[in-house]
């Protein structure tokens, strides 16, 4: 961008120089005419004034014959004063008496009483010499005018168009480091979008290999839980039937202590492998475990379970074994008497659980290995979960894309 320095400059100066050329110009010449004009009238005054006493004596003397006179009188004022040219005497009826040398162009006239009443005695004095000096004049001092003009525009200009053009040089300058620093920003976000890209994709990868885990630990807890079925579970009870077909002392024991190894067993498998979730879906599964929650315990659960439609095995597995652990820690250790179970999907896309008791809270010695679980449930699948304590009881809450 171009400051124009220059310009504004001459814009702003030139109606100053302009004025001080026509002040320098005229204020000289003026004087002198006026100067000049004023010794000039004063030299015609006097010249007036000494014809108008002689005729006027020559009118008290004889006053009828003053005016036959009156060309002598004039006649003997020649050779005329300088720059006098014409010499006018009139009655007092403005009748021309008597008359002297020749009426220029350019002339003043001044005029002087005769005493008595008698007429009036005019002088007329050429300006012409005084106007053309004053005219050369002029003309000198607007040539001095327009010279110191010109020297006090050509100075500053000088001074202003060498700064001008070093204040170019310098945003030339600038304008190159700016160009040179935003290539190197554009370069450095391209570097950082890059590195965001790449840590992005590992990100997935991440993620992906952790859905893929959560995938692979329920298939290895599915396929222990059908060995412990197919193997264990089986032996245990083909042992209880023998042992009820021998009925000897002590079967009846070993008939119990069967017994409870084979709810272990059992037990052991629906932590394994809740197959309810291949069977009926997460919605029926979720309601079932609040339903079998209420009836094995004292605790009264409400459920309110949207049916929030197909979803990964991995997420259903964790919003499940989410639920079960939370019921879990308050059969065991709140003592609630109501439990409330929630599931609905937000506005972001995210599933919502959460489970709610009116127990007494969770202390810091509570937070084993269960709640670790979860975290880390949460956290494999790119998901939240946290404690709310309430005025009486928790909430878990637990949030997860689907």
């Amino acid at each position: 961008m171009k400051l124009e320095l220059a310009k504004r400059l001459e814009a702003r100066t030139l109606p100053v120089l302009l004025g001080m050329v026509a002040i320098v110009a005229v204020s000289a010449p003026t004087a002198y005419y006026v100067v000049r004009v004023g010794e000039m009238r004063a030299a015609a005054t006097i010249t007036a004034g000494d014809a108008a006493a002689r005729l006027g004596r020559d009118a008290h003397h004889r006053p009828v014959l003053w005016r036959y006179h009156s060309a002598k009188v004039v006649e003997a004022l020649y050779p005329l004063p300088h720059d006098v040219t014409h010499v006018l005497v009139v009655d007092d009826h403005d009748v021309e008496v008597a008359s002297a040398g020749e009426v220029p162009e350019a002339v003043s006239w001044t005029s002087a009483r005769i005493p008595k009443g008698a007429g009036t005695v005019w002088v007329a004095v050429d300006l012409r010499e005084a106007r053309m000096t004053a005219a050369w004049l002029a003309l000198a001092f607007l040539l001095l005018g327009c010279a110191i003009a010109f020297v006090l525009w050509w100075l500053p200009r000088r001074a202003l168009v060498d700064a001008e053009a070093r204040i170019d040089r310098a945003m030339g300058e600038l304008e190159a480091l700016n160009a040179d620093l935003e290539n190197q920003v554009r370069d450095r976000v391209k570097d950082l979008e890059r590195t965001y890209a790449e840590l992005a994709e590992r990100d997935r990868r991440i993620r992906e290999l952790a859905t893929k885990a959560v995938a692979v630990q329920e298939s290895e807890r599915r396929a222990i839980a059908r060995e412990l079925h197919d193997g264990a579970g089986q032996t245990l009870t083909a042992v209880r039937l023998h042992l009820q077909i021998l009925d000897a002392e002590g079967v009846d024991r070993a008939v119990a202590l069967l017994d409870e190894a084979i709810n272990e067993v059992r037990r052991a498998l629906e932590t394994l492998a809740p197959a309810i979730l291949e069977e009926v879906g997460l919605v029926a599964a979720l309601e079932r475990l609040c339903n079998t929650v209420a009836d094995t315990s004292s605790v009264e659960v409400e459920h309110e379970i949207d049916d929030v439609g197909t979803l990964k095995p991995a997420v259903e597995a964790t919003l499940y074994r989410v639920a079960q652990e939370a019921l879990h820690n308050i059969v065991r250790h709140s003592g609630a008497e109501h439990a409330w179970v929630r599931l609905n999907g937000d506005d972001d896309g995210r599933l919502v659980l959460e489970v709610e008791d009116d127990g007494r809270g969770l202390d810091d010695s509570q937070h084993g290995r269960g709640l670790r679980g979860m975290h880390e449930r949460a956290e494999l699948l790119d998901g939240t979960l946290r404690l709310e304590s309430l005025e009486r009881g928790t909430r878990v809450v637990l949030e997860i894309p689907r």
